[in-house]
C-alpha cells in the first residue's frame, strides 16, 4: 500500500491531457453512460422494493423488531437517496448529450485509439491501471479482496483495504470525480437466491454501493464527487471460460475523472433534495 502512495500522483498528470474526438464518439459515449446509469436505478428500484416488503412483514408481526424496523428504514432511505442522485447525474448527461448533438468536436475522456494502458501491481488483489492519451486512471479492486463469494457485504479485510485507499484517495485526488464500478463474471446467479440477488446486474450494483457507501461513511470521501455504476458481466477483463479469467471479472473498479469532465459536477447537496 505504501507503493500506492507513491503512485497515484501520476493521476493528475494522466488524466489532464484530454484530446478532441469526433461528435459521434462521443454522443454515443454519453448515450452509453445514460443507459448505465438508467439500468442501476432499475436496480435500485427493484432491491428497494424487495426492502420495503421486508419491511412491513416485519411491522404486520405482533412483536416488533424494533432494531429491524430501524435498519430497514434507514437502508431504504439510504437507498432512494442515492437513486435521486444518479437521477441528478442522468439529467446532468442528458444536457450534455444535447450540447454535443448540436455542437462540433468535443472533450472526452476516451479519444480514438487503442493504446493499451500500463498495469502496476500495487497489493494483493489491487492494480493502478495508468491511462495513456486521456483515458481515466482507475484502481481495480479483486472482488475476493472485497468480498466473500457470491456476498455483496464487505467482509473485515475488504473493510481495512478501502480504509487505506480511501486515504490515499483523499489525499492524492484532489477534487477528482470518483466513479465505482461493479462487475461480475458471466455466471449465472442460481434462483432461488437466499441473499435477494436476483442477476449479475443486480449483484454488481449491490457491490459497488457497498463500496460506494464505506468510502461515504467511513472513508470521509465527499458524496458530491462520488457516485456509483453496475455493469454485470458486460465489460470483461478476461476469458470468462477458465476460472482464472472469471475470478479476474469479478471486481470493483475505482475511476479518477476529471472534476471538468463530460460528467456534470451533481448540484450541491440542499435545494430541491428535501423529501427525497
Amino acid at each position: 500500500m505504501k507503493k500506492l502512495v507513491l503512485l497515484l500522483p501520476l493521476l493528475f498528470v494522466l488524466t489532464a491531457c484530454r484530446p478532441t474526438q469526433d461528435k459521434s464518439k462521443y454522443i454515443r459515449l454519453l448515450e452509453e453512460r445514460i443507459s448505465n446509469q438508467e439500468a442501476t436505478i432499475r436496480n435500485l428500484n427493484a432491491t428497494i422494493e424487495d426492502l420495503k416488503r421486508e419491511l412491513d412483514l416485519a411491522k404486520a408481526k405482533n412483536e416488533r423488531d424494533e432494531v429491524l424496523i430501524a435498519n430497514l428504514e434507514k437502508r431504504i432511505q439510504e437507498l432512494m437517496s442515492n437513486r435521486y442522485q444518479l437521477e441528478v447525474d442522468i439529467e446532468n448527461l442528458v444536457k450534455s448529450l444535447k450540447a454535443a448533438e448540436m455542437a462540433g468536436p468535443v472533450p472526452s475522456e476516451e479519444p480514438p485509439g487503442e493504446t493499451a494502458p500500463s498495469e502496476e501491481r500495487i497489493g494483493d488483489g489491487i492494480m493502478l491501471v495508468k491511462p495513456h492519451d486521456g483515458k481515466p486512471a482507475r484502481l481495480v479492486i479483486a472482488g475476493r479482496v472485497l468480498f466473500p463469494s457470491g456476498e455483496y457485504r464487505l467482509s473485515e479485510a475488504g473493510k481495512k483495504a478501502l480504509l487505506k485507499i480511501a486515504k490515499i484517495l483523499k489525499e492524492k485526488t484532489g477534487d477528482s470525480i470518483l466513479r465505482v464500478d461493479g462487475h461480475t463474471d458471466n455466471v449465472r446467479v442460481r434462483r432461488p437466491n437466499d441473499k435477494g440477488i436476483i442477476d449479475n446486474a443486480h449483484l454488481s450494483a449491490l457491490r459497488a454501493y457497498s463500496v460506494y457507501s464505506f468510502l461515504v461513511k467511513k472513508g470521509g470521501i465527499s458524496p458530491k464527487r462520488i457516485f456509483f455504476a453496475a455493469w454485470g458481466a458486460n465489460k470483461p477483463i478476461a476469458d470468462n471460460s477458465t476460472e482464472e479469467g472469471r475470478r479476474k471479472n469479478r471486481r470493483v473498479e475505482i475511476l479518477i475523472l476529471p472534476p471538468d469532465g463530460p460528467i456534470v459536477k451533481p448540484k450541491a447537496a440542499g435545494k430541491g433534495e428535501k423529501g427525497k
